[in-house]
């Protein structure tokens, strides 16, 4: 059936399936061979593959071909009476058996949807089950229904779209209520004018915010929003995709202003006008004690949020120009880190799936041959190279799946762990002066074949002793005083004890000092554990503004920021004294409750302390690094990545912040490999105080680090306490055994 293309004229094959009068006869379709270089015209189809439990028999050019029942759905819907219809559809259209054919077609992706005259995407149906993939009998009729086109009902004014009569739906229209909802959203409907929320509900009906709610949210989360291929299927089109769920369709642009416009009117970023709407005592009887539709609006938020960002792709992608890209990078964070459980049968697929997005395809081509490891190191060693810097190795500070074999400095582009920290503001620090960028490309190399990144640094000082994990914010306040004390106690040489059981004696508070005197000790604990700097979230920012960078800013500590870092340590003392146990909750539930002018500082320590620990150097500095709790979603829960003992504290070329890595002799080689466990605030060496001075003579200790070790990163389970706060291991002195090594 699959005749073999002409590779040097880019030849794709494209579905013709014939007009019918009769659209109940069976599929009769057959293939052709067209190639992109004759701007051929045909659309392309973008949908979820339904596995192959409950597969339909169509035909191709006279051979019988099973198809999931998904993708059955949207040819019939999709079917013709009229004229015959030309699409491109991957699993028909490629020859699946043949991995050189797919490696190849798949590079043609750009391409393929990019001048595709309209790329469809296609959710499914209401009577497809996805628990299951099978069609419910009784909601089959729906299928035979004419087509609604919600891109021109959308202008209809809210009358028309909805009256009296429609203030009760049968369940069977729920999707019906539910899309005119979208339409009124998008057109920028005041929250509290929805025709369908009423001031005065009519008492024989009941609300239909519920069913409107349920039938979005069931929109917003079918399985389509979670395949990896389906980031490039929706930014590359150069048309507004039509989306299709059922007889139902409605402009992607639809549902990304109908999703803009509910966070502008319910967050305040149009206006005060809606702020509060749905909340108790709002007055229109949809309260959180009546519908919980502050709920509702808060699980919409965050679904439309993976729509937001596609749009915001698409944006940016339409901004280059023909034949632009976007940076694998951006592309990247893009898809597994702002767009959650984004999934792929084939884990490669979550680097080869955007690379048609990325300007000259990341350099990359797509080859099945390689293992994983092998593929998302090249993506991050793209991304290094791309921004001339490592910043993209903190994206490793995370739990990765153990089956992959990932390199430390690689992270698990299938998802990501909640349990990470949060990155430092890159941008804030300059550790290794004259050295922030990567000078040549000597000084950062990934061999062919390897999963070893070869990088260029110095050691500047090894970890002495640690203190335990930061407690999670579940644990009591108590628990949050008691850890900061151990820390403290860490930072104290003598090993006194400063604190006892009462928060009376939480006693490493400090007063503001003259700037031009030296700070006091506590001063210096609290710039540690702060990471020397402020961070501001952007709470007021609309997510949605073409001017959006980003949710949080920052800036160093400054003078002027110590009183509000004194004072809230002074409430945070308040608030352990005086809550009664009855009233305790978990420490980050005090967040709620901080006064404004702490805000900042919370919101800092939460993020600069969050799996992270305090430790102590051989030359006695202080700082902060990594400790990743193991999520159980991971593997086994007493594993983790977490700065030990012994680790060379290093400014490595193209960095910005101190990194720590763990040395391990390679029973394979003379030359020591190196594990990264992660980046670190180092005080007194953030700002190049500790970096080898350009012209010194001191350049030439720098060495390169081979920098790979996916066995073990992780020292098992964590150290007992005498051997966080007394036990010092010299650096090449540990043994294999201590190590991790075998």
């Amino acid at each position: 059936m699959y005749k073999p293309l002409d590779r040097s004229t880019r030849q794709i094959r494209v579905l013709e399936i014939p007009l019918t009068a009769d659209p109940s006869q069976p599929f009769q379709c057959r293939l052709s061979t067209v190639s992109l270089d004759n701007k051929p015209v045909y659309e392309a189809l973008s949908y979820c593959r339904s596995p192959p439990s409950h597969p339909t028999t169509i035909i191709i050019d006279g051979n019988k071909m099973h198809i999931g029942t998904n993708l059955f759905l949207a040819l019939e819907r999709l079917r013709d009476t009229k004229a015959t219809r030309t699409i491109w559809i991957d699993d028909l259209c490629i020859d699946q058996r043949n991995a050189s054919e797919v490696a190849h077609q798949m590079s043609l992706m750009r391409d393929i949807y990019r001048h595709a005259s309209e790329v469809i995407i296609w959710l499914g149906s209401p009577s497809l089950f996805e628990g299951t993939w099978e069609i419910i009998e009784e909601l089959r009729p729906q299928e035979l229904l004419p087509t609604i086109d919600w891109g021109s009902i959308c202008e209809a004014t809210p009358d028309e779209l909805y009256g009296p009569e429609n203030y009760h739906v049968d369940d069977s229209d729920a999707f019906t209520l539910g899309f005119k909802t979208a339409c009124l959203l998008a057109r920028d409907i005041h929250l509290t004018s929805l025709p369908h929320l009423p001031k005065n509900p009519n008492p024989d009906h009941p609300n239909p915010w519920p069913t409107a709610c349920t039938a979005l949210l069931n929109i917003l989360t079918r399985s389509y929003w979670t395949r990896a291929w389906i980031i490039q299927d929706v930014v590359l089109p150069l048309r507004d995709p039509p989306v299709w769920f059922g007889r139902h369709r409605v402009p992607f642009s639809v549902l990304v202003a109908a999703g803009r416009n509910l966070a502008g009117h319910s967050h305040g970023y149009h206006g005060s006008c809606c702020v509060g709407w749905g909340y108790e005592g709002d007055g229109l009887g949809v309260g959180a004690g009546a519908e919980g539709t502050d709920l509702e609006i808060g699980r919409l938020l965050r679904e439309f949020a993976a729509v937001r960002d596609l749009a915001g792709l698409r944006g940016r992608m339409n901004g280059k120009g023909e034949g632009k890209g976007i940076g694998l990078a951006e592309v990247l964070l893009t898809s597994c880190k702002r767009i959650p459980d984004r999934g792929a049968t084939d884990p490669r697929d979550q680097v080869y799936g955007v690379l048609g997005l990325v300007e000259g395809s990341g350099g990359m081509v797509p080859d099945y041959s390689l293992a994983v490891a092998e593929v998302y190191a090249q993506a991050v060693f793209r991304m290094v190279t791309e921004a001339g810097s490592l910043e993209s190795l903190a994206l490793a500070e995370s739990q990765r799946h153990e089956g992959f074999n990932l390199p430390s400095w690689v992270p698990d582009w299938t998802g990501t762990s909640c349990l990470q920290p949060a990155p430092y503001p890159w941008q804030l620090y300059g550790a290794y002066l004259g050295y922030h960028e990567i000078t040549t490309s000597s000084a950062c190399e990934l061999r062919d074949g390897s999963t070893v990144l070869k990088v260029r640094g110095v050691v500047i000082d090894s970890v002495k002793r640690i203190g335990s994990p930061m407690v999670s914010e579940h644990q009591p306040v108590e628990e949050l005083l008691s850890r900061l004390a151990e820390w403290r106690r860490v930072m104290q040489d003598d090993g006194e004890s400063l604190v006892a059981n009462s928060p009376d004696n939480y006693d490493f508070g400090f007063e503001v000092s003259d700037p031009l005197s030296s700070p006091s000790t506590n001063e210096v604990f609290w710039r540690i554990i702060l990471g020397d700097a402020l961070l501001t979230p952007n709470d007021q920012a609309d997510p949605y503004a073409e001017s959006s960078g980003g949710s949080i800013s920052g800036r160093r500590l400054g003078p002027e920021d110590l009183p509000a870092v004194a004072g809230w340590w002074t409430w945070l003392i308040d608030i352990a004294k005086n809550m009664a146990p009855s009233q305790g909750e978990g420490w980050g539930g005090l967040k709620k409750y901080v006064p404004s002018e702490y805000r900042d500082v919370f919101y800092s320590f939460c993020e600069h302390t969050r799996s992270r620990l305090f430790f102590v150097t051989e030359a006695r500095r202080y700082g902060m690094g990594v400790s990743i709790s193991k999520d159980p979603a991971f593997g086994s829960e007493d594993v983790v990545t977490e700065v030990q003992p012994g680790d060379l504290v290093c400014l490595l070329e193209g960095s910005r912040l101190p990194v720590v890595l763990r040395r391990h002799l390679d029973t394979q080689s003379t030359q020591p490999v190196y594990s990264y466990i992660g980046t670190c605030y180092l005080h007194g060496a953030m700002d190049g105080e500790a970096a080898p001075r350009v012209g010194s003579g001191d350049v030439g200790d720098q060495v390169d680090f081979n920098i790979g070790d996916f066995a073990d990163r992780n020292p098992g389970k964590r150290p007992t306490e005498s051997s966080r706060v007394s036990t010092t291991f010299q650096h090449g002195r540990q043994s294999k055994k201590s190590r991790g090594i075998a």
